[in-house]
Order: C-alpha cells, then sequence, then structure tokens
C-alpha cells in the first residue's frame, strides 16, 4: 500500500471511529435524559439484554440495505452508514461494560 493510501485509509478510519464515539456519548446523554433506561455500558444489565440491542442495531441495518436496494418497497435513500455506526456503538458499550467487570488480574494460561 503506498504512504498516500495508508493515510487516505487512516484518516477515513479516523472519521468512522469518531463518528462511533459521537453516537456511544449520544447514547449516554439519551440515558442521562431519561429517554433510555440503559445503554449496553450498564453495569448492572445483563448480557441477554446487550445482546438484543446489538441485534436490534443489526436488525436495522439489515432493513437498511433491503429498503435502500428496493427489496422492500420503493427503493430509498436509507442511511446504512447511520446505522453501521449505530451497530458498532453499541458493540463499544458492550465492550466497555465487559472491560469494567473484568478481573483485573488476568489469570496465567492453563494450556
Amino acid at each position: 500500500m503506498s504512504r498516500a493510501a495508508e493515510t487516505s485509509t487512516s484518516l477515513l478510519r479516523g472519521r468512522i471511529l469518531r463518528d462511533v464515539w459521537q453516537e456511544r456519548e449520544r447514547q449516554e446523554e439519551l440515558c442521562r435524559q431519561g429517554k433510555f433506561t440503559h445503554t449496553a455500558a450498564s453495569p448492572d444489565l445483563p448480557n441477554g439484554y446487550r445482546l438484543t440491542a446489538l441485534v436490534e442495531e443489526v436488525g436495522e441495518a439489515a432493513e437498511a440495505v433491503l429498503e435502500r436496494d428496493g427489496y422492500i418497497g420503493k427503493p430509498k435513500g436509507t442511511d446504512l452508514r447511520k446505522e453501521l455506526v449505530q451497530v458498532a456503538a453499541v458493540a463499544v458499550a458492550w465492550i466497555e461494560a465487559l472491560d469494567r467487570t473484568a478481573d483485573p488480574t488476568p489469570k496465567a494460561s492453563t494450556s
């Protein structure tokens, strides 16, 4: 990969990660305002609920693909990118919860 392509890819990834970060901040703000009762980062939330939230977002991304490509209804300009950013943000929130509750002392491998 050329230096220019590496720079371009790096800038693109930076923009994507910034958007995911902003979506995570938006989720937490909505929770503080009482519009969400929790986020996937909430420490007391069972993993089954986190999975439900993630799958719901994946479902919205799938619906955006089907709408955009005209498989359901007339083709629309549904924002697939926005839905995928939300999928990534929920996944990040879940990772935050896992990392917050993880044992800080790693166990030695038994293999």
